[in-house]
């Protein structure tokens, strides 16, 4: 949270970590008990493919006690330990299990580590300025599993019930927020999921039927998307609709006809999208963290590895790493220039790819694959002796999970 001079002379709070010291949690403006309908529906809805859940934000705990309550493994970051010595205490009191930690998404999120089927942020984009906004979507998509799920709510600039008006504005505790337009955000989102909501009654019935018809295709884009969830990218590959079509549809139903949000789609929430750079692969190799060799796979025609001296390689350049600067922590990357080496580790094995470049969207992939690696070959891997056909159907997985990088 950013704070101005003046409001800081006339509040004494200097940051969060005062107001969670001063204030009692219910007046705290933005600490609520209850859940928002919004994340209730989406995890009602059985939207969530997994069990693992990342809150940002969390404060005093209350959203991330209310998931671990459904069965989810919650893990809750707030920049103050304030916040989360009160997240401690309140699941404790609860009888539910989640983890909180102390971390600043404007200055240590990029050492936060883990892989989410669903990350939220509630009313914190906000406090988020745009100079720091692009970090920031990275870690979001760093920390997200494939097929997962980012749900953001924030103020947009066209709220004039909060601070009055324009980008900036100030609040009575002394923090003063950014609010993005509608298009600003949009330019950094892509409709993820959307669905067509049922009338309730003749009169909306005709209403929203007037609505779909407005526009050309609105017709079919609403057979399309009547009773199920569709995303926008398959939409538009099935009906020969750009994306941008789609935005035009639903925003002539729900602003410029001015009807209910929830009148017309089911659900609509929107994730910030990132495209990154190519990564062209040579070769994966997978080794028992003993160093033994697992299973090699070339991309290409011929590779430039040989697949017997990865082990040993790795093995000395892993204990040369540890001895030379007395470290504890993993070797993840080796860059020599023209090859690149991501290297990811699970509990029995590890894996290293050799590319000409690294990527968030490879090494994540890549951790993945151990993950489920690890899980396919769990009563086997704790007593491999060495035999390669046990994993001999690897390949054609491979093969699949990394053509499309």
């Amino acid at each position: 949270m950013l704070l101005t001079g003046d409001l800081i002379e006339k509040t004494g709070f200097t940051n969060n970590e005062d107001v969670y010291d001063r204030l009692k949690l219910s007046e705290i403006p933005w600490n609520s008990e209850k859940p928002p309908k919004e994340l209730v529906q989406i995890i009602t809805s059985g939207l969530i493919n997994g069990n693992c859940v990342l809150d940002i934000g969390c404060g005093a705990g209350n959203y991330s006690i209310y998931l671990a309550k459904n069965g989810f493994s919650v893990t809750g970051i707030d920049k103050s330990p304030r916040a989360i010595s009160i997240a401690q205490k309140r699941m404790l009191d609860e009888g539910v299990t989640c983890n909180f930690f102390v971390v600043d998404v404007l200055e240590n999120f990029n050492r936060f580590q883990g892989l989410y089927d669903f990350i939220f942020d509630w009313q914190l984009l906000h406090h988020i300025y745009p100079e720091y906004r692009e970090n920031y979507v990275r870690n979001i998509h760093r920390l997200l599993k494939r097929n997962s799920y980012y749900l953001s709510v924030c103020f947009n600039e066209g709220d004039t019930e909060f601070g009055g008006s324009g980008k900036y504005r100030d609040t009575p505790l002394g923090t003063r927020l950014y609010f993005s337009s509608k298009n600003e955000l949009e330019r950094k989102a892509d409709i993820l999921l959307i669905a067509a909501a049922p009338s309730t009654d003749a009169e909306t019935d005709s209403i929203l039927n007037k609505a779909w018809l407005k526009h050309k295709d609105g017709e079919v884009l609403r057979n399309a998307i009547t009773g199920q969830m569709q995303t926008v990218a398959k939409l538009s590959q099935t009906l020969g609709l750009s994306i941008s079509d789609i935005h035009e549809i639903l925003d002539e139903l729900t602003y410029d006809l001015e009807l209910n949000f929830n009148q017309v789609i089911k659900l609509w929430h929107r994730e910030f999208s990132y495209s990154f750079e190519e990564v062209t692969i040579d070769s994966l190799h997978v080794m028992m963290l003993d160093g033994r060799a697992v299973l090699s796979h070339t991309f290409g025609d011929e590779s430039q590895v040989e697949p017997a001296l990865v082990a040993g390689l790795f093995s000395a350049i892993t204990s040369f790493a540890k001895e030379a600067v007395r470290s504890e922590q993993l070797l993840k990357t080796i860059d020599h220039g023209d090859v690149v080496l991501t290297i990811e580790y699970s509990k029995w094995v590890f894996a290293a790819i050799f590319a000409d470049s690294t990527s968030t969207e490879l090494r994540k992939i890549l951790a993945e694959y151990l993950d489920e690696f690890e899980k396919k070959y769990s009563k086997i891997l704790p007593k491999w002796l060495g035999d390669l056909d046990a994993f001999s159907g690897e390949i054609e997985n491979i093969g699949t999970l990394f053509e499309n990088l």
